[in-house]
């Protein structure tokens, strides 16, 4: 995940979302444009850069087909899925404590390297996020690259289809199915954001737990070289499932969700050994009676704007919602 707490203009903006927005359906990913929504919660860590102002060749986009992208974005406005997540205040000594049950005795963290925080981040930035894994916790970049990617090129474009995996299919695409056998993580979040359609109007929602502060996100892990340059590229996605009731009724067009580890079962789902029998009975809707959910501001839909303040954890009620 490219990163942080930049604020885009208006003409990068427009670059991000028109190159993103021409990416076919990919046989790879099973994956098709869509919306991030997921804020984590770290500090502001230094920009890494963003690629998405650049061809996989690496020639910057000279022109943009204004109306052909109009047409796109329409399409875009109905292929939005889970992305965005929170992230709030949460120092590397407290997430450690949070996954210190289902981590091994010898893995020593580091508690001076303070966390990014987050109230709002969108997966299309491709953040790094801290992921749980068997072995410890470690920085990786939200977006996956499979090991067989050929180049950078290449890998950027890969990185923007592949937020999220299809627990459905996670074991037939090519990008997924090598790591769903024993490269699986945990993100550890108190939220994620999620848009409900409504009399042609979207209205987000801010989802939580009701059993647990910080919740695990199931999710996949690779590392890819660059063979040009020895680079080791640490990336990850996060596995979803069909939507529980609650979810239905907030992502109520295309009705998914993130697949959520119950606590009892995150040491489970990190263990390399499972068999793939096991990995399909983790992999379903979360017990909805555990979540809650609530509207937030509209701000939090607008990529225009800078999304992460604490405001876009504030309760915003909407009359016209029932």
């Amino acid at each position: 995940m490219p990163h942080y707490t930049i604020a885009y203009t208006i003409l990068y903006d427009v670059i991000c979302h028109t190159i993103l927005l021409y990416m076919p359906r990919d046989a790879h990913t099973d994956t098709r444009p869509k919306k991030v929504i997921c804020s984590v919660m770290l500090r502001p860590m230094p920009d890494r850069g963003c690629c998405y102002n650049r061809t996989g060749n690496g020639q910057c986009f000279k022109t943009l087909h204004y109306v052909r992208a109009a047409f796109i974005c329409l399409i875009f406005y109905f292929w939005c899925m889970c992305y965005n997540i929170v992230y709030l205040e949460k120092r590397a000594q407290e997430y450690h404590d949070r996954y210190k049950a289902v981590l091994p005795e010898t893995f020593k963290m580091d508690y001076a390297v303070e966390l990014p925080m987050y109230y709002h981040v969108s997966g299309f930035v491709h953040p790094v996020l801290p992921i749980v894994k068997h072995d410890g916790i470690f920085p990786y970049q939200w977006g996956l690259i499979p090991p067989w990617v050929k180049d950078m090129g290449q890998a950027k474009d890969m990185a923007k289809l592949t937020l999220n995996a299809v627990g459905e299919t996670v074991f037939e695409k090519p990008s997924f199915r090598n790591a769903i056998k024993q490269q699986r993580c945990l993100l550890g979040v108190e939220g994620f954001y999620e848009s409900r359609d409504c009399n042609k109007a979207k209205y987000p929602y801010l989802i939580k737990s009701k059993v647990d502060e910080i919740f695990s996100l199931g999710c996949i892990y690779e590392e890819w070289t660059d063979r040009s340059t020895g680079e080791v590229v640490k990336t990850f996605a996060i596995v979803t499932t069909p939507a529980n009731p609650l979810m239905e009724k907030i992502h109520n067009l295309k009705k998914r969700m993130p697949l959520i580890i119950p606590r009892e079962l995150e040491g489970e789902w990190i263990k390399p050994e499972l068999t793939k029998e096991h990995v399909k009975e983790l992999i379903k809707p979360y017990n909805e009676n555990k979540m809650e959910a609530y509207t937030v501001s509209k701000m939090v839909n607008n990529a225009k704007n800078y999304r992460n303040v604490p405001e876009a954890l504030e309760r915003v009620e909407y009359g016209e919602l029932d």
